[in-house]
């Protein structure tokens, strides 16, 4: 089977990827590496060489340590060709049409011999992985080298019934991440939600992971909460004292237990009203977006080609005498309608999630359409549905949650969450992660759906709360 090597080099940096991996019919394995691997950059060297000792596991079948450490094992060097001292890490990352559970994998490396479940997760460089586990971490000086060598089995344990008795097939790519350690200048970048833009300046050229989460939105108590906000990464090259804005989306509120105006959370979210007692409302939670642009995310569409990434937030939530509902959550390239805990009623018509190229219509759980309403109660670019004026008869307005396009408004029921957005071209290896929301394999609309949910920050996991935004300096240019 050919392997295909990729790799990216960011000069004092470089990332190498290496196809391995194999399958099995019941006990049968066959893999093979049958090309010379090599990468290079003007100032950090990764060079991985194999022509003789391919990896070649035929009609392989669970086997002890012994045996395993008899196995011909890959061999690669690391060699460091700049004038300064480089840190360096060699993961394994797990692709996406494996299989076969790490936990059934033996791996010898550096001469010990573990599960790879055991060894610690870290961040995935592919998009197309499922796990990521850190096989050792090092350190070169200048012109220095490390060879090393792999060795992979079945596990001895393993048994037909731990895989269902099933065909399963296991891949996987060594990555290799460099960057120089001489930098004495920060490399992580936190904002949190300050009502406010915020500007990062980059300290030097070089490779950026910029991540963002948008806000939840409002809940009007802890059984029927605002939507989730969502997490949107990827990697961009900035040249030394470039300029980005951060726009931190804020989570909405609620009117408890005073029927009034509640305001949507800050950069988009769509505001909520009641002017009738016994109806709760809450208002829509804001997006978190990154740009080289000024301006909050509803001014950004004539300065669409500077909008880096968007992390959308959750629709409002909403409680009456009778009626309930939760928020949908924001963010991926459509957000979620809301979740409906009512009993039954006529003619309900669910707000709409916002999109890639349009915002969610508004909603309603009502009899009758409600004429009240303007065309802002619509989700729009930017900007969640909101209530536009506060009119003379009964208003129950639930906010939507902003996003690139943001959620439509509801009318006695819950609002929807807003999307994201990763379409930049400048942006590389990019997703999204929404809570229990569609997905899409498409580069520019990557989406993942997850049930992780934080109220800290967590890479992969969508928002309670406020929205937040990391950058980090990956390596230098």
């Amino acid at each position: 089977m050919k392997k295909n090597v990729i790799f990216i080099s960011i000069s004092l940096g470089l990332i190498i990827l290496l196809g391995i991996g194999f399958s099995y019919s019941m006990w049968n394995i066959s893999v093979s590496q049958d090309t010379t691997n090599m990468a290079e950059s003007k100032c950090f060297d990764l060079s991985i060489t194999n022509k003789e000792n391919n990896i070649s596991l035929d009609n392989a079948y669970p086997i002890s340590n012994d045996k395993g450490k008899s196995l011909t094992p890959f061999t690669f060097t690391v060699t460091n060709t700049c004038d300064i001292t480089a840190q360096y890490n060699i993961n394994l990352e797990v692709l996406n049409s494996s299989t076969l559970s790490s936990k059934f994998i033996d791996v010898m490396f550096e001469g010990n011999i573990n599960l790879l479940s055991s060894y610690d997760t870290t961040d995935k460089v592919n998009t197309s992985s499922i796990e990521s586990r850190k096989l050792t971490t090092g350190i070169l000086k200048s012109r220095e080298s490390k060879d090393y060598s792999l060795r992979l089995w079945l596990d001895y344990n393993t048994t037909l019934e731990d895989l269902n008795n099933e065909i399963k097939n296991f891949k996987s790519k060594i990555v290799v991440v460099g960057k120089p350690i001489n930098y004495t200048g920060d490399t992580v970048f936190n904002f949190d939600y300050t009502g406010a833009e915020q500007t990062f300046i980059a300290p030097v050229s070089g490779i950026y992971k910029l991540e963002t989460w948008g806000a939840q939105g409002g809940s009007v108590d802890e059984n029927y909460t605002g939507g989730l906000g969502g997490y949107s990464h990827g990697y961009l090259m900035l040249s030394i004292n470039q300029k980005n804005f951060i726009y931190v989306g804020g989570s909405g509120a609620s009117n408890n237990p005073n029927p009034e105006k509640v305001l949507g959370g800050y950069n988009g979210g769509g505001a909520g009203y009641s002017n009738f007692d016994g109806h709760i409302v809450s208002s829509g939670g804001g997006a978190t977006h990154i740009s080289l642009h000024d301006g909050l995310l509803n001014k950004q569409y004539t300065n669409i080609e500077k909008l880096i990434l968007v992390s959308g937030g959750g629709g409002g939530s909403y409680i009456d005498y009778n009626y309930k509902g939760s928020g949908g959550s924001g963010g991926g390239y459509k957000g979620t309608v809301s979740k409906d805990f009512s009993s039954s009623r006529e003619n309900q018509l669910s707000s709409e999630a916002g999109t890639q190229i349009n915002g969610g219509h508004w909603g309603r759980h009502y009899t009758s359409t409600y004429d009240g309403l303007s065309d802002k109660s619509n989700g729009n670019f930017g900007q969640g549905g909101y209530i536009d004026a506060i009119s003379s008869i009964d208003t129950i307005i639930v906010g939507g949650g902003a996003g690139y396009y943001g959620g439509g408004a509801s009318y006695q029921s819950a609002g929807a969450g807003g999307s994201g957005y990763i379409g930049n071209p400048l942006l590389t290896n990019k997703v999204m992660y929404c809570y229990n929301c569609e997905e899409s394999n498409e580069e520019s609309t990557k989406t993942i759906s997850t049930t992780c949910n934080e109220e800290t920050p967590t890479s992969y996991c969508a928002k309670k709360g406020n929205g937040y935004a990391r950058i980090t300096l990956v390596s230098i240019d």
